[in-house]
């Protein structure tokens, strides 16, 4: 670069900028690894204490969702157990879909 090329300031701009964002990026990417640590460490005391570690981690997924999300996971998990129950025998096709089945329990409750 030239003192001529009227771009060299604009360029060095560019640059600082380009390496402010990069530094607050590598940066909260070491936080998020140190709250990851944390998190961890959460989830050791957790199953320390006899708690089930994967059934914590649903119950914390389930409670950021919304009703809606809830009610078509809980469709998809009910869709999956209809399949595993055709599967070993214990249904049919021409049954009851469990989703029909938790609804009415749930109005009939």
């Amino acid at each position: 670069m030239s003192d001529d090329d009227p771009d060299a300031g604009r360029n060095a701009e560019t640059v600082g900028e380009l390496r402010t964002l990069i530094e607050a990026i590598e940066r909260l990417q070491e936080n998020k690894a140190e709250i990851a640590d944390m998190i961890a460490e959460r989830f050791a005391e957790a199953k320390s204490r006899g708690f089930d570690v994967k059934a914590l981690r649903r119950a914390i997924k389930r409670r950021g969702m919304t009703d809606a999300q809830r009610s078509a996971a809980d469709d998809l998990d009910d869709l999956a157990e209809f399949y595993s129950e055709i599967m070993a025998g214990q249904a049919t096709f021409a049954g009851e879909w469990p989703t029909q089945r938790r609804r009415r329990a749930e109005r009939d409750a």
